[in-house]
């Protein structure tokens, strides 16, 4: 179904890493460290922004060097511009902004008056309300949890269908987070929940960018093995990356061994 050369292409840029995050909850310094040698890496290409809670985003821009020219985005759940210190005004560029929140519609006008090329993700924002705030603003988009540190946290195949189909029916870019620990779908007994895989939303919204109907996508949500995946065109998968921008990882490593795993990365 795959080609390695085709997919590796189509991943770039794929995986922000957000590894002070749960459950990774690294500290800054490391995390930041860690992150410089992804990007120096074989894998770089595949590597996308570190992602910082706004609360630490003024202790970044202090560790920050002149060289250090990395895309940052800012999770900021409640927070404002003010409350990031000088982050986005140093030689990191901050190419995206995470919202939170029943405000976000009031917020964007204030983080975008500081972050003008950022992307501005909205959880939890109804999809048309954020369909309508892209009237105004192109760069904004929808952010989907996926998982968490409990049962009740994963949504089931039938919502994260009706989210992908209503995404591109709206012409919605959105970005995925938590739980998306690997390709694809498995269960984990310590929880008692089904993770999502990546690949599985990944080739779900290919299909719904081709109007298939919402049991095709709950089928290739609902995959545990590659070839369970329906067929899509490589040309396809890349074009899905229009809606389905990138995700979050609290582990670089995790999302990069699966797809090695899985003969889906040529290195």
């Amino acid at each position: 179904m795959l080609h390695t050369t085709t997919t590796r292409q189509a991943l770039a840029r794929m995986f922000d890493d957000a590894s002070q995050f749960p459950p990774g909850n690294m500290p800054l310094g490391p995390a930041w460290s860690a992150h410089q040698r992804w990007r120096a890496g074989e894998h770089a290409d595949l590597v996308g922004r570190f992602l910082v809670p706004a609360g630490r985003a003024p202790e970044l821009a202090r560790a920050i060097e002149d060289s250090d020219a990395i895309e940052i985005g800012i999770v900021a759940p409640g927070e404002r511009p003010d409350d990031v210190g000088s982050l986005l005004d140093g030689p990191a560029e901050v190419t995206s902004i995470e919202l939170r929140g029943s405000r976000v519609a009031e917020d964007i006008g204030a983080w975008r008056a500081r972050a003008p090329r950022a992307w501005i993700f909205l959880e939890g924002a109804p999809l048309g309300q954020v369909a309508s705030l892209r009237d105004a603003d192109r760069q904004v988009g929808a952010k989907l949890r996926c998982g968490g540190l409990e049962a009740g946290a994963f949504p089931s195949c039938e919502a994260v269908a009706s989210f992908i189909a209503e995404c591109v029916r709206l012409d919605v870019p959105f970005k995925a987070t938590a739980g998306l620990h690997g390709p694809m779908r498995r269960r984990d007994s310590e929880i008692g929940a089904f993770h999502h895989g990546f690949m599985n939303l990944w080739v779900a919204t290919a299909l719904a960018a081709h109007g298939s109907a919402s049991a095709e996508l709950e089928h290739a949500l609902a995959a545990e093995h590659l070839d369970a995946l329906p067929t899509v065109d490589h040309d396809d998968l890349a074009g899905a990356r229009a809606w389905f921008t990138g995700l979050g990882t609290c582990s670089i490593a995790e999302p990069l061994e699966g797809l090695q795993a899985l003969g889906l990365l040529d290195g």
